[in-house]
């Protein structure tokens, strides 16, 4: 299969840059004197990120009552929130330092090496995510 994203990615990132991002990978969950706490693997990688389209809220439920919300284009495979296999979704910290929650796959072309999601920005650090100072 021809990764068509790999083709395009120079020229969208002439109009709109890709940015690094690191791309927090769920591990599952630690439990330490009854906490149950998300465990995370960091990934650093580029990737393209967009504002949702209007008509992208029109089809996304999970989206719609979300005040910050992004859609981002990834090299790699992403997991969001599912609540029937009690997982949580990964999570994309931006340079801003900003955390995003992965809430729903876009568009999903693992198979050819690229991955659109949908994400949510936190208020904080998440939990599970060792905050960094400098």
């Amino acid at each position: 299969m021809i990764n068509l994203h790999k083709v395009v990615k120079a020229a969208i990132g002439g109009v709109n840059p890709h940015e690094p991002i690191t791309l927090y990978r769920s591990t599952g969950k630690s439990a330490v004197k009854g906490k149950i706490t998300p465990t995370f693997e960091p990934f650093e990688m580029t990737a393209q990120v967009q504002g949702v389209p209007a008509q992208d809220l029109k089809l996304n439920e999970k989206l719609a009552s979300a005040t910050h919300r992004i859609k981002v284009y990834l090299d790699a495979p992403a997991d969001c929130i599912d609540r029937f296999n009690a997982t949580t979704g990964d999570i994309i910290k931006r340079p801003d330092g900003s955390y995003w929650l992965v809430v729903q796959v876009g568009e999903d072309f693992r198979g050819a090496g690229w991955e659109c999601v949908y994400a949510i920005m936190q208020t904080g650090t998440p939990a599970g995510i060792p905050e960094v100072t400098s």
